[in-house]
């Protein structure tokens, strides 16, 4: 899955730089983020809740022709997930680099308004994070980082990558864009480990996937 996704960013870049029609936009890029961590019953967390975050970033949009464009981005995501049971929530706060490469339909209503939808992978590059404990009998909380596991610390640790998959719907009205997407992780979240008979069994107790909807809006300069 990861060599697909590779290969779907390698097209993307050619077809972007072998155009030399395409009308190239750029613009900022704002959305908010409801996310959560879909684990398997073997990690042994309670069902999880949507957490609310943010992003912030940036769009190009390369308009191939009036029907289809190629839209890389790159962005900051807040994300993580909520558990709740036994009278206990978990929460964890995590932040990525993402790079979504989305390939974009338009069906144009008007000059000025466009229908769209679009699908494409994505890469992020985890930069840390929190957790925290709440429960009647006190509360706890710590940094969550995205390395390997060495085993002797009580920080939470979690994979330096993830991949996976965007699809979603929206519309452009003159050089505004908005968009509602999900994006489907790929990439189980569980640390590597340092140890070598721990990184041997990783996987065994279940795995942990990025889940997360997205409502977004950007400003193309120059695009409409």
């Amino acid at each position: 899955m990861k060599k697909i996704i590779l290969s779907a960013f390698v097209l993307g870049a050619m077809l972007v730089t072998g155009n030399a029609m395409a009308q190239v936009s750029v613009g900022p890029k704002i959305g908010l983020n409801l996310s959560h961590i879909a684990a398997d019953d073997a990690v042994g967390l309670p069902d999880p809740k949507n957490k609310v975050g943010y992003q912030i970033g940036g769009m190009l949009n390369a308009q191939i022709n009036d029907y289809f464009a190629i839209r890389p981005e790159l962005l900051f995501n807040n994300v993580g997930s909520k558990f709740e049971g036994s009278g206990v929530t978990y929460t964890l706060n995590t932040n990525y680099l993402s790079i979504p490469l989305n390939f974009v339909g338009s069906y144009p209503v008007s000059d000025d308004f466009k229908i769209q939808a679009f699908a494409g992978p994505y890469a992020a590059f985890g930069l840390g994070g929190k957790y925290k404990v709440e429960s009647p009998f006190g509360n706890a909380d710590g940094s969550i980082k995205m390395k390997k596991d060495p085993g002797t610390s009580s920080d939470l640790y979690l994979n330096s990558m993830d991949f996976g998959l965007n699809f979603g719907l929206g519309f452009q009205y003159t050089s505004f864009v908005f968009t509602a997407n999900y994006g489907l992780g790929l990439t189980n979240l569980e640390a590597h480990y340092k140890d070598s008979a721990s990184e041997d069994q990783r996987g065994d107790n279940g795995k942990m996937y990025n889940r997360n909807i997205t409502f977004g809006v950007a400003y193309l300069f120059g695009g409409k």
